[in-house]
């Protein structure tokens, strides 16, 4: 179980990712995720970027923000495949944005495009007033 101080082991996930070189003149794959607020955040989802929540499925089921995807960063290290759609932009959140951060690298990878750390998690969201559901 990853904790929020966690990170999962980057190389051997991109070793399973990628099979080939990354050919990065025809990819807008980014190296790092941008950090934003909150309000950054529900802006972008609004102009249809994904969000995608990192958590673990035990702190997904006490508390979520609609509307997000589900994608467990203990799920990836042991090949799960993200399967995100690479024409939108990703924002990715975990409880408090420094599970993401530490595996930024990782999980820009997984997009085809802009991808970013919603800083101070789901708690950041729900302190600026945006709507989570629990139980």
């Amino acid at each position: 179980m990853l904790k929020d101080t966690d990170s999962f082991d980057a190389q051997t996930f991109a070793e399973d990712r990628v099979s080939q070189p990354a050919d990065r003149s025809r990819s807008k794959r980014p190296d790092m995720l941008k950090d934003i607020n909150a309000v950054q955040a529900h802006d972008l989802i609004e102009n249809n970027a994904i969000l995608v929540d990192v958590r673990e499925p035990y702190e997904i089921q006490a508390e979520r923000i609609p509307g997000s995807v589900e994608l467990p960063l203990s799920h990836l290290a042991r090949g799960r495949p993200a399967n995100l759609p690479q024409d939108r932009a990703v924002v990715f959140h975990c409880a408090s944005g420094a599970r993401t951060k530490s595996n930024g690298m990782a999980l820009a990878s997984l997009t085809g495009g802009d991808a970013y750390n919603l800083v101070g998690g789901i708690g950041a969201w729900r302190r600026a007033g945006f709507p989570t559901t629990r139980g």
